[in-house]
C-alpha cells in the first residue's frame, strides 16, 4: 500500500465474513432464521460484510438487499454472488443514511455485532429506520455477543497472543 491511498475501513479483518468462514455460525443460526423467513419474502441484510447471511437467507427463497460500509466486502460479496448466480443486491451504503424504504422488507438482520459500529447516539435512528423499512408484521434479528459475558464465564482463554507480521499483542484477561 503506498502512503497516499487510506486504510479503508475494516478491509484488514474482511476474510473473518466470508462464508467459508462463517460457515460454522449459519449451522448455528440457521434454524431459527428458518422460522422467519419463507419463499418469496423480501430480507434486509444490515452491515452484511461479505453476505454469507444473505446468501443463506436467498437459499431459503427469500430477495435479498445486503448493505455494508467496508467497499471490499461488497465487493467481494458481489463475487460471490456472480459465482453462485446469486439475484441478492449489495449495496455499498451507510444503514444510517442509504434510503431503506417504507414497508418493504419481511425480515431484517444486524449479526457479527455490527450494532458496535455505531455511536450509541445513533441507536433510536437505526431503530426507526429498520422499522419504517419493514412490514407490518416483519422481524428484525439481531445478534449481540458480549465478549465480557464469555470472560465471565471463562469461555475465553485467560490469555491471548496474536501475532502480526511486525507486532505482537497480548492480552490477558
Amino acid at each position: 500500500m503506498t502512503q497516499d491511498q487510506p486504510i479503508v475501513p475494516f478491509d484488514w479483518f474482511a476474510n473473518q465474513f466470508t462464508f467459508e468462514s462463517r460457515e460454522e455460525f449459519i449451522d448455528q443460526v440457521s434454524p431459527y432464521l428458518r422460522s422467519f423467513i419463507k419463499v418469496g419474502d423480501y430480507a434486509l441484510d444490515l452491515c452484511c460484510g461479505a453476505g454469507p447471511i444473505a446468501f443463506f437467507l436467498e437459499d431459503q427463497g427469500a430477495h435479498v438487499t445486503g448493505i455494508d460500509l467496508a467497499p471490499s466486502l461488497i465487493a467481494m460479496a458481489r463475487q460471490e454472488a456472480i459465482k453462485r448466480g446469486s439475484r441478492a443486491a449489495f449495496i455499498h451504503a451507510s444503514v444510517l443514511t442509504h434510503p431503506l424504504g417504507n414497508g418493504v422488507y419481511d425480515l431484517a438482520v444486524c449479526f457479527g455485532n455490527a450494532i458496535l459500529d455505531f455511536p450509541h447516539q445513533s441507536f433510536p435512528q437505526f431503530r426507526d429506520r429498520v422499522y419504517q423499512a419493514l412490514k407490518s408484521r416483519g422481524r428484525f434479528v439481531i445478534e449481540y455477543r458480549d465478549g465480557l459475558l464469555r470472560v465471565a464465564h471463562m469461555s475465553e482463554p485467560k490469555e491471548v497472543i496474536e501475532q502480526g507480521l511486525d507486532s505482537q499483542i497480548l492480552r490477558r484477561f
